[in-house]
């Protein structure tokens, strides 16, 4: 399934790595060769440059960077043009193409677009789209589009990052672009066009009922607006004519910033003509068979609006854990969510708690955040973006923790979790707090992850491409809820299976509480492989019960208290696997998915594990553990299990895994990177019992050959 590890191992990147963020040098400091920087990046476990340096278009420059990279195992990414809508500077293209001249909206009057003094077009332009694919096709001829990697749009320092004109100015207009936003074929996820987003059939602004000054361009064709005059408007509303030049009167581009900026002008049509060059530079990459991605800020709900666009391998530049996890979980893994971090920039802005504009670098304690709160988390990513300068990368490297988890890091071959690589299992969580990694990512282990926020509407989910759904739309929160309800009791009913932690006075025919629900009894395979007695004192009030709704099933496993297992309880944080509630959901998730049971399991059950954060929160709540399990790889294959501690205490952690399930050999070895421990054996289950150091990783990477072992787990007997 992992479409992103298979792009890197065609291109020859086999290991875990960081893209270099912000296109640091790769010169200075003492480095004169651009080799020598680039093998230090690559010791610091950077093996992907994104080149963006193109303001000038395509330079041989990306040559010499590629043969450093490459022979270091790593690659390269093309350059496009800046995020969301900035005016077009590159090129000389307001040379080449006056009639596409921009112009800002600045106290009252319509003047050009310049940045740094260089006058510039409308980004959407379709000459300005034609001058990059000049450009890409000059990389082609220079260097081999077959060699890079993708595409990366986020512009050079010399560019303006902000939607709608350079340095945040109220750019955008020209007549030539209105006539195509009025006259755009794209529309919104509702199937709106951009422009009728705004008006209503009569040409009235939804908001107050206005004229719009714009109706009259519907049907024009933007051949006829040319010189860099004022146009000339004849009559109004539907009857009005339009004669002249470029340049939009300035009661025209109030009406735009009035009433269109914001909501469709900006948001979706400009924006959307950025992503049709990134697009189109990007199906020119894939058309060398090697695969690509596309690395991208411009926001996914406007990448949804290109469909080819949005099923292609996106990686969206995210801004934190959270946010980079919910957008994998928004597409089941098929775009990447990227966090962003700026290690050693001090120049540059920085995403670290505690630090203001213009002071980047990271903290040594921002950094073992980053890896230990972070990184682990997100560990079905093949890459983080992280910031540098090449002045400031030694110092930070002795200065902080970087070296010695970013050596682990490169340890770990590419790959997704193992659940989503195997992509049999296909569940959907519906929870408030479900873009929280710490408390769902485990589900990873066993399964293909989708999630949204039980706020949200389900409108647009298609639930019948699940076998399980987890947790319920939030009653009194959701405000589409009888509608989403409705939804997912026709769902339940046509055979997809639904997993609770509690019984819910709204939704008693589903859960059957007091009818027809049965008790699930021991032995069951949701209870395997525990000792009766042991359940028994884990579950006094009894191992929960199990509805046919249907052709589907509606299983509840009570909890104990707020946090207990995934805790989808409204309350946020959560035991996660540092609980016994959250093995048996595993065991849940995987017998009403139809598959064996268990996959993994503790060795006596428990409430709490030993590794449980013995600080609850309030009613009593579990907590994040600080420990994160995580097993990357796919089945008939090489696989890596990594273990993760942010207690500041070396935690014992126990646990089995069926061989047979997770595909491991009948003879199978794990070495950790870290300490050098071994675990092997020649039969299932694959025992695990180690001991995690205090605020560091173990990372177990199979072998392919015996090893002379440190340590031997042996299996134990069950």
């Amino acid at each position: 399934m992992t479409v992103f590890s298979d792009i890197l191992r065609a291109h020859g990147i086999t290991a875990k790595s960081f893209i270099a963020y912000g296109e640091p040098s790769l010169t200075g400091a003492g480095f004169s060769a651009l080799q020598d920087g680039a093998e230090l990046y690559a010791q610091m476990g950077f093996l992907i440059y994104p080149y963006q340096d193109m303001s000038d278009g395509y330079s041989s420059a990306i040559n010499d960077i590629y043969a450093a990279f490459s022979s270091l195992g790593g690659g390269v990414i093309g350059g496009v043009t800046g995020w969301g809508y900035t005016t077009g500077m590159q090129f000389d293209c307001a040379a080449k193409y006056p009639d596409e001249q921009e112009y800002y909206l600045i106290a009252g009057a319509l003047v050009k677009a310049t940045s740094y003094g260089i006058p510039g077009i409308v980004q959407e332009s379709p000459l300005y789209l034609a001058e990059w694919v000049k450009q890409y096709a000059a990389m082609d001829a220079g260097l081999g589009l077959d060699k890079v990697l993708g595409i990366s749009g986020w512009p050079a320092s010399d560019h303006g990052v902000n939607y709608a004109g350079a340095q945040g100015a109220n750019g955008g207009h020209n007549m030539k672009t209105y006539t195509r936003y009025v006259n755009s074929p794209l529309t919104d996820s509702t199937g709106l066009g951009f422009y009728s987003r705004d008006v209503s059939s009569d040409g009235a602004h939804v908001g107050d009922g206005t004229p719009c000054l714009l109706w009259g361009l519907r049907e024009q064709s933007d051949t006829a607006f040319t010189g860099q005059t004022t146009v000339t408007v004849t009559g109004a509303g539907s009857s009005a004519t339009y004669s002249g030049g470029i340049i939009p009167t300035v009661a025209m581009a109030n009406d735009v910033t009035t009433y269109h900026r914001a909501s469709s002008f900006v948001n979706y049509y400009a924006t959307a003509g950025d992503a049709t060059i990134e697009l189109t530079l990007l199906q020119m990459v894939q058309a060398k068979g090697l695969g690509a991605m596309a690395r991208t800020a411009i926001p996914l709900d406007i990448v949804a609006n290109l469909p080819a666009y949005y099923g292609s391998p996106v990686v969206d530049i995210g801004t934190d854990p959270s946010n980079a996890y919910a957008v994998m979980q928004s597409r089941g893994g098929g775009i990447a969510g990227v966090p962003y971090f700026n290690w050693a920039n001090g120049s540059d802005n920085s995403s670290n708690p505690g630090q203001s504009e213009q002071v980047g670098i990271a903290t040594s304690e921002t950094v073992l955040n980053f890896f230990l709160n972070g990184v682990p988390y997100l560990s079905n990513l093949d890459f983080f973006d992280v910031d540098t300068e090449i002045e400031e990368l030694e110092a930070q490297a002795a200065a902080t923790s970087w070296p010695h988890f970013s050596s682990l890091w490169k340890q770990i071959p590419v790959g997704g979790w193992f659940g989503n690589e195997q992509n049999v299992l296909h569940v959907l969580t519906i929870d408030h707090y479900s873009s929280v990694p710490q408390t769902w990512s485990a589900l990873g282990l066993i399964c293909r992850q989708w999630a949204t926020d039980s706020y949200a509407s389900l409108s647009g989910w298609d639930l019948s491409q699940f076998q399980v759904l987890l947790g319920l739309p939030a009653y009194g929160q959701d405000l589409t809820y009888a509608q989403d309800m409705a939804q997912l009791r026709d769902a339940v009913n046509a055979g997809t299976n639904l997993i609770l932690w509690s019984y819910p006075s709204e939704a008693t025919d589903l859960t059957g509480q007091g009818t027809t629900a049965i008790p699930i009894p021991y032995g069951h395979p949701i209870t395997q492989p525990y000792a009766e007695d042991d359940l028994n004192t884990g579950m006094p009030n009894g191992y929960g019960t199990i509805n046919q709704y249907g052709a589907g099933k509606v299983i509840v496993l009570p909890e104990n208290r707020y946090g207990d297992g995934f805790g989808a309880n409204g309350q946020g944080s959560s035991d996660s696997l540092a609980s016994g509630l959250a093995w048996l959901t595993m065991n849940a998730i995987l017998w009403a998915g139809g598959q064996p049971t268990p996959a993994m399991w503790l060795p006596k059950y428990v409430q709490r594990t030993s590794w449980a954060n013995p600080n609850m929160g309030p009613n009593d709540q579990g907590q994040y553990s600080g420990v994160g399990i995580h097993l990357i790889g796919p089945k008939n294959g090489g696989k890596t299990l990594l273990l993760s501690n942010s207690q500041t205490v070396a935690q014992q952690v126990a646990f089995d895994l069926d061989a047979a399930f997770f595909g491991f050999p009948w003879n199978y070895v794990l070495r950790d990177a870290n300490t050098g421990q071994v675990i092997s054996g020649t039969s299932s289950p694959v025992s695990i019992n180690v001991t995690i150091p205090a605020l560091d990783w173990m990372v177990f990477v199979q072998q392919s050959v015996p090893i002379t072992t440190s340590v031997q787990l042996s299996a134990r007997a069950h």
